[in-house]
């Protein structure tokens, strides 16, 4: 009976909050036949061109990858409160997610580039169902058993390299056209032996560039293939998974070609060498001054942001040390403050922006905030640091892209959830001082101050190019069309417009003459230039030239005349780029124009929560047990329900986990739990619970608290019912990591914990705290952990440890741990096709333990491997060899497996 009128008050209470919509959010839909598209009221023009996009490429995409069985329909959500550039594909639940804010890498509107790239991935693993085996696999497990068979089957250079060619082939703009896009690859294959197959393909985690992208190897992958032995390769060979003689991936490319794909990628890097050297060797190169460069034993990039005392101020992209705004002078680099991830990664990456303003005085630009309280929502805020005040942040509640600074104050790229675009002038301290609006759903970006106004880029939009607009955002005009090329960092002096374009294949300084409109090129290097600057005293222009290490920053003379200068270009001499993947284009299918309104209708939030996904049956000896999981599209309810029977005990078992997540924020927890004890006897258990995340983010840190409270009643077969009240606060901080530590710079986890039975007369309380701190070198890390608990009862808050046992004595005890880890750098060797080998590390630990009055310790040292299985990059293991010894002087061996690695 408790139990029963426990469970009543709160599903009471979860429906009465339910009920309450979400700051007054309403979500609708339009239900086409192959998607079931989800949205919010206010974005209801977007959502209808979103659902006429994603027929038109589906459409696009089934004529080049047919499928047998018709589509199964999926849900597709649009986060319009959402301010990040992201959108996914899952398949655990099957559905699609995609979020607001607009990215420029692409060249496309952000929501066409989704529709192309997200309805790629949703044919790829449609295709699937066409299989005997990966149907038997959704029958037993559902979609858990499709996911696996996807991993497993499907390399992700596949996935991601074959959507970012449909980006390419079916649209006049994506990834592949875009010179930045392959520039890591392409300057390290000119520099460089390519790595192996699997290297390229798996990576180290130590090497010669940031990160090894499969939409970058992909890309070239796909296209290669597929024009050597026609478009529809990879339609035949998918054909082939699960069955023989193919099987794999692998077998069936080879049975399709004769070959496998390590012999195919050999071929390919040497026609692509080919190609490049050629481009190269046609490159008469413009002598460049260098400024700053990088030490050259790891990937390091600086990008120039300012002028400053016979200095330059510059962004450092860091692979192995992080990211940090600096300063360069006489060739030196002073550090100054880190960076973001989120922002840096705007200068790494393909997209190429300048995200970063600076003048002598401070640098400022856009921080993701996300939401404190609730998920898929967060903010675009204004923040500026400087020396004496640190980083500041100027704006509360906004939906900012971008930003550039002068003496009188800010102008900004505002994109808000309703998915309008305008600039916004911004006093001195963030007031909005006055706006104008865009083209719809357009993006503006790499905006400059100008001697009378300001200077942009804008892109999404019919009408893109360079634009120019007064100082009191008055007078918009554009100064330049976009002719098949991408530009960026444009900046305006007396004679010229300079800035950066990829119309020859490689990102090289372009100007334009403010009288004529004639355009030349006026540098021409290897492998691209960027983020140009101009400096009138010393007439030069600084920028960032690419080298195998990373941007290194450079200036070239430029005075400034009416006439350009002898060794410019003039532009219509310049070569034009070719395309990779030019073979692959195809006329899009003709879908019939729609005449009349999509219906939409009211999306039913609490009748859709019920979404069972994946199920399975476990059989252990003589307990025969089922799972049935579920997850609604909006991610606000999750359920695990299992059942089975004990045949030994000749009796039944059962588990209900919820976890629901309400319109203010906190998520509401009910389990109820029948197990059977070791003596065969029943135990009835319910508890409800409450729980909210709260995050925050300052700089290059990121916080999370977790505060919870739960009830719990217990009752076994012959005993009296207990009771017990449980706390927690949960803290975690971190600084963001280099793609090449080992760790995060520094990292904090704590938790509290108490519980105490309802009569008062029993308490226990728990402390953990755990620190990661950097070691002696780049490659090393230190942890350090230190545990506490007071017990009055039965049950111990912490775990059992493998070298001390159960922490169940009454009373006080503390455990502490030390680990000093090193990684040994690269292997990056192919054990069999089962097994590649990335990296090794090797740690020092040590363990100490205070319970019963008597201190115990142990010093070990563990080898920890990191594996990826299968030739599969998501496959990712770390089985680990400690050997301690103990303080009585004994040995003791402990192996485990670890999912996941470095």
């Amino acid at each position: 009976m408790p139990l029963l009128v426990l469970l009543a008050c709160y599903l009471f209470a979860a429906h009465a909050v339910a009920a309450a919509p979400a700051s007054g959010e309403r979500w609708q839909q339009i239900q086409q036949p192959q998607f079931n598209l989800i949205f919010q009221a206010k974005i209801v023009a977007e959502a209808e061109r979103v659902a006429d996009a994603l027929n038109q490429y589906l459409a696009n995409h089934l004529s080049e990858m047919p499928l047998d069985r018709p589509i199964r329909p999926f849900s597709l959500v649009l986060h319009a409160n959402a301010h990040s550039s992201n959108g996914y594909v899952g398949l655990r639940p099957y559905r699609s997610n995609w979020y607001n804010r607009p990215a420029a890498f692409s060249g496309l509107e952000w929501y066409d580039t989704l529709a192309v790239h997200e309805g790629r991935h949703l044919i790829q693993f449609n295709q699937l169902n066409d299989l005997p085996l990966a149907r038997a696999a959704r029958v037993i497990t559902g979609d858990t058993g499709l996911a696996a068979f996807a991993v497993v089957a499907l390399p992700n250079w596949f996935l991601e390299g074959d959507a970012v060619v449909a980006e390419t082939t079916q649209t006049q703009a994506g990834r592949g056209r875009r010179a930045a896009f392959d520039l890591w690859f392409r300057t390290d294959a000119l520099s460089h032996a390519p790595y192996s197959y699997e290297r390229a393909m798996l990576g180290t985690g130590f090497d010669r560039v940031p990160y090894l992208s499969p939409y970058l190897l992909g890309y070239y992958f796909t296209a290669y293939l597929r024009t050597e032995y026609g478009s529809d390769l990879f339609d035949r060979a998918i054909g082939h998974l699960g069955r023989w003689p193919g099987f794999t991936f692998n077998g069936a490319i080879e049975l399709e070609t004769g070959e496998g794909l390590a012999y195919h990628y050999q071929a390919m890097m040497t026609q692509l060498r080919r190609q490049w050297q050629q481009q190269l060797d046609a490159l008469s190169l413009t002598p460049v001054t260098v400024l700053s460069t990088s030490p050259g034993d790891h990937w390091q990039s600086l990008y120039p942001l300012a002028l400053a005392d016979d200095g330059v101020l510059a962004a450092q992209v860091d692979a192995a040390e992080g990211n940090f705004l600096v300063k360069i002078q006489a060739q030196q680099v002073t550090r100054l403050t880190a960076i973001p991830n989120d922002v840096a990664r705007s200068f790494s990456s393909e997209s190429k922006t300048r995200v970063i303003s600076s003048t002598p005085q401070r640098s400022c630009w856009i921080a993701e905030i996300p939401d404190r309280r609730k998920p898929l929502m967060a903010t675009g805020e204004l923040v500026c640091w400087q020396h004496d005040t640190g980083l500041v942040q100027l704006t509360q509640g906004e939906k900012l892209t971008a930003v550039a600074q002068s003496a009188e104050g800010f102008v900004a790229h505002r994109f808000t959830s309703a998915r309008t675009s305008e600039l916004v002038l911004l006093g001195p301290t963030g007031q909005q001082l006055n706006s104008i609006r865009l083209a719809a759903h357009s993006l503006a970006h790499d905006i400059r101050p100008t001697a009378d106004g300001w200077i942009f880029v804008l892109t999404g939009s019919d009408r893109n190019g360079i634009y120019q607009v007064a100082a009191d955002l008055s007078g918009l005009v554009r100064l330049k069309g976009l002719d098949q090329e991408t530009v960026r960092s444009p900046l305006l002096t007396k004679n010229w417009l300079v800035y950066q374009s990829d119309r020859t294949g490689i990102d090289q300084l372009m100007a334009r003459s403010r009288s004529t409109g004639k355009e030349y090129q006026i540098s021409s290097r290897p492998f691209g230039s960027y983020y140009p600057l101009w400096d009138p005293r010393q007439q030069r222009l600084v920028f960032a030239d690419y080298r195998a290490q990373g941007q290194q920053v450079v200036s070239v003379p430029f005075f400034d005349s009416a006439a350009p200068q002898t060794d410019w270009q003039a532009a219509e001499t310049l070569p034009r780029a070719a395309l990779y993947a030019q073979a692959l284009i195809r006329p899009p299918v003709l879908v019939p124009e729609r005449t009349q309104a999509l219906e939409r209708s009211d999306y039913p939030v609490m009748a859709q929560l019920w979404n069972p996904h994946s199920w399975w049956i476990n059989l252990e000896n003589d307990l025969l047990m089922g799972t049935i999981h579920s997850d609604d599209a909006l991610g606000k309810l999750s359920l695990t329900a299992s059942a089975g029977y004990y045949l030994a005990a000749d009796d039944w078992l059962a588990r209900l986990d919820a976890q629901y997540r309400t319109a203010p924020g906190p998520t509401l927890g009910v389990l109820l739990d029948r197990q059977l004890l070791a003596n065969l006897l029943p135990s009835q258990s319910a508890a409800v619970g409450v729980s909210q995340v709260f995050t925050d983010r300052r700089g290059a840190y990121r916080a999370q608290w977790t505060p919870s409270l739960a009830l719990q009643l217990t009752q076994a077969q012959g005993s009296a019912s207990t009771s017990a009240l449980l706390a927690q606060l949960q803290y975690g901080l971190a600084h963001d990591r280099p793609p090449h530590s080992l760790a995060n710079p520094v990292a904090l986890d704590q938790r509290w914990a108490a519980r105490s039975n309802l009569a008062g007369t029993q308490f226990d309380g728990v402390s953990q705290t755990g620190l990661t701190v950097p070691g002696l070198s780049r490659r090393h890390a230190v942890d350090l952990g230190v545990d506490a608990q007071a017990l009055q009862s039965n049950a111990p808050l912490l775990l059992d440890s493998r070298l001390f046992g159960p922490a169940d004595a009454l009373g006080l005890t503390l455990r502490s741990g030390i680990n000093y880890r090193l990684n040994l750098g690269a292997v990056g060797q192919t054990l069999t096709s089962l097994a590649y080998w990335r990296n090794t590390q090797v740690a020092l630990n040590g363990r100490a333990q205070y319970a019963d009055d008597q201190w115990k310790s142990a010093l070990g040292i563990t080898l920890q491997p990191s594996l990826n299985l299968l030739r599969n990059s998501n496959l990712l293991l770390s089985p680990s060899l400690a050997l301690y010894r103990l303080q009585d002087d004994s040995l003791q061996l402990n192996i485990s497996i670890n999912l996941g690695g470095f």
